[in-house]
């Protein structure tokens, strides 16, 4: 399988136009709420987007530079998408994370969405997931998201109400099935079984940037804007890709000055079950595989944990500062009563108590300056441990000037 030729970056972007125009309003969404990373923020209008971003506040102009941004909103959102049956969601060795469906062409499988297609190459997918597997399965392959990566693909499919996991190699991708091959047997299984398949070793590329589009999709690269009305980004998989600010649910920035704690392994996980069930840790999914959201809104990146557990991580004692969106995730509704806890060397730095599901997101900004061992602690409080599904969401360590 081969990569993205010019011709379909081309037809992407003005398959992206296309769909600007015609499935939303074109509206020039200009107003918007910016993030630093420091968690502080800011409102106004964005005259342009380049090596810096410049707004046109009420105290008057504004000028933020690149490794000070986290990311930026459009004030006004426009209605979310729902998918399409049977649709497909890759995520790509750069970040990209699209929705679509496979199709077949000559020159091999694409994923087709916004009325494009971009052909799949095998080493630069990192997961491919579909949207309408069974709960244990959906569960296996996010557990299986939280494991390093190993040397074999790894497929999950569903066998009733069960699911099997595969390790082998990815031999054929097409729109009906995928065929796998494991214990030196090729296998084709029908997309209507397969949870999704994970990719051994892709070969990454990173992006300055990304885009996140109504629906969930993701694309990874370096935005900018000459006029402040429409966003270009540029993207080593995707190539150049024009969007109006409708399409737009946020923009996100990378920063050499900041990491992202679910990009780092633990030193080691300490959990304490009030009852007999065990429950795992999870990075950027709540601990049934969904996405974290917390007071309605959605978070890309996460640390997510049930009571009573603690999260270890080895520092270098560079970074200044810890800072986090946290609160009970939605999906347990009004139930989940924690205390949550941000340790630093053994002494508590940071400490939320009674924070119950249905509250707004609480925010933590740490200093860690010095700070070998960070700890995130969940614990016990009222009502037991019932709902106890709590998010460190965005959770990131900054540092005062980039390594």
């Amino acid at each position: 399988m081969g990569g993205a030729s010019g011709a379909a970056s081309g037809r992407l972007r003005a398959a992206l136009l296309a769909a600007a125009a015609v499935s939303l309003p074109s509206t020039a969404a200009q107003l918007v709420h910016v993030q630093r990373i420091d968690g502080s923020t800011a409102e106004g209008r964005v005259t342009r987007i380049a090596d810096a971003v410049e707004l046109q506040t009420d105290a008057g102009p504004l000028r933020l530079g690149w490794d000070e941004m986290m990311a930026m909103r459009p004030a006004s959102l426009a209605p979310t998408p729902a998918p399409a049956p049977g649709a497909l969601t890759v995520e790509l060795a750069d970040g990209s994370i699209i929705t679509g469906r496979i199709v077949d062409r000559p020159d091999g499988a694409a994923l087709e969405f916004f009325g494009g297609a971009v052909r799949l190459d095998s080493r630069q997918l990192s997961e491919i997931r579909t949207t309408g597997a069974s709960a244990s399965a959906s569960a296996r392959l996010a557990e299986l998201r939280a494991e390093a990566e190993g040397a074999q693909d790894v497929l999950v499919a569903a066998r009733g109400a069960e699911s099997v996991v595969l390790r082998g190699v990815v031999k054929q991708i097409d729109a009906e099935r995928i065929t796998f091959t494991w214990n030196d047997k090729d296998t084709a299984v029908p997309w209507s079984r397969v949870a999704g398949v994970r990719f051994a070793r892709p070969t990454v590329r990173g992006a300055s940037g990304a885009v996140v589009l109504h629906g969930g999709d993701v694309l990874a690269g370096r935005a900018s804007s000459e006029d402040g009305q429409r966003v270009v980004l540029r993207s080593g998989l995707l190539g150049e890709v024009v969007l109006e600010w409708s399409q737009i649910e946020r923009i996100e920035w990378r920063s050499e000055r900041l990491v992202y704690l679910s990009t780092l392994r633990p030193a080691r996980y300490e959990h304490t079950p009030l009852f007999d069930r065990p429950w795992p840790y999870r990075f950027d999914r709540t601990i049934s595989g969904g996405p974290i959201r917390i007071g309605g809104r959605a978070y890309e990146r996460g640390v997510v944990m049930h009571s009573r557990s603690s999260l270890v991580f080895a520092l270098d004692g560079g970074f200044d500062s810890f800072v986090a969106t946290t609160g009970v995730v939605d999906e347990v509704r009004e139930r989940g009563v924690v205390t949550l806890r941000v340790i630093g060397d053994g002494r508590t730095l940071w400490e939320a108590a009674g924070v119950r599901g249905g509250q707004p997101p609480r925010e933590a900004v740490v200093r860690i300056r010095g700070v070998h061992e960070l700890i995130l602690e969940v614990d016990y409080d009222d009502d037991l441990d019932i709902g106890d599904h709590a998010a460190f969401a965005a959770a990131r360590l900054i540092r005062a000037d980039a390594p």
